[in-house]
């Protein structure tokens, strides 16, 4: 997967505001008990990667 390809896709098709900071490639979403993907996971993961990225700087 080209990472800036997709984002030049995401800028010419919305807006560079649009654009995310930060792509997380999964191999597969986290579920809830009913199958729909568990927001509140995907959110704490976004959480932790947006600490360690600014750990890193």
């Amino acid at each position: 997967l080209d990472l800036a390809r997709l984002r030049r896709h995401i800028a010419d098709t919305l807006s560079d505001n649009h654009v995310p900071t930060t792509i997380d490639i999964r191999a597969e979403l986290p579920v809830t008990g009913w199958g729909k993907p568990d927001r509140a996971q995907l959110q704490a993961d976004a959480r932790a990667l947006s600490t360690r990225a600014a750990a890193q700087t």
